[in-house]
């Protein structure tokens, strides 16, 4: 049984982090921050949870984010890209300023990571590994899904994996749709191209 002093409620926890409330709820229901609620349904978040992201660095400032040329506009299509590996990394960064689409893409390393970032801002799409250090894609996905925030969030999954082998590891929501490594250049700008185009037309309804 925790003790009070293990404790901090979620106002406390965002003033330590020096991030706003919201954001520190986004973290609890992700997982990205220990809670859990009391009899009378408040958050209680663990402070050594609190105490490991301020050693990691996070909050107290917001992350900065790697946007394109054409990502000027206030209406961009917000993209997080989660990927370990630096050469797909450069890989989706280099054809984002070819295809040169109103694009703001932010890149994270691993799922927790992500999480973290997706505390700060919701993104319109996500692209994704699924084998990945600290926490893995399925792992990250199924807490999104489980966010009321996150849980219509568009996904988009980049693996080595073969159908089989994610079918063995617990399979992936009905929505996400995968695209298999080496990935389909032309298949990826067509899918983000449709996402643009939604997105710029829900931005104008």
């Amino acid at each position: 049984m925790f003790s009070p002093k293990d404790t901090c409620s979620t106002t406390e926890a965002a003033k330590r982090l020096g991030v706003a409330l919201s954001t520190v709820q986004s973290w609890v229901e992700t997982g990205a921050l220990e809670a859990w609620k009391t009899p009378g349904g408040h958050r209680r978040v663990m402070i050594n949870s609190v105490d490991r992201l301020l050693e990691e660095g996070v909050g107290k400032r917001k992350p900065e984010t790697t946007r394109s040329a054409a990502s000027a506009a206030a209406n961009a299509l917000r993209v997080l890209v989660v990927e370990d590996e630096r050469v797909m990394v450069e890989l989706y960064a280099g054809f984002f300023r070819k295809w040169r689409l109103p694009v703001s893409a932010s890149f994270c390393e691993n799922g927790y990571e992500a999480l973290l970032r997706i505390g700060y801002e919701i993104p319109d799409l996500i692209v994704t590994d699924l084998s990945m250090p600290e926490m893995d894609g399925f792992q990250m996905i199924r807490a999104l899904r489980q966010f009321p925030a996150t849980a219509k969030v568009q996904i988009i999954v980049v693996s080595g994996l073969s159908d089989a082998d994610i079918v063995a590891q617990g399979g992936l929501p009905d929505d996400v749709l995968v695209l298999h490594k080496p990935v389909n250049l032309e298949q990826l700008h067509e899918l983000m191209n449709s996402a643009v185009e939604r997105h710029l037309l829900s931005a104008v309804a």
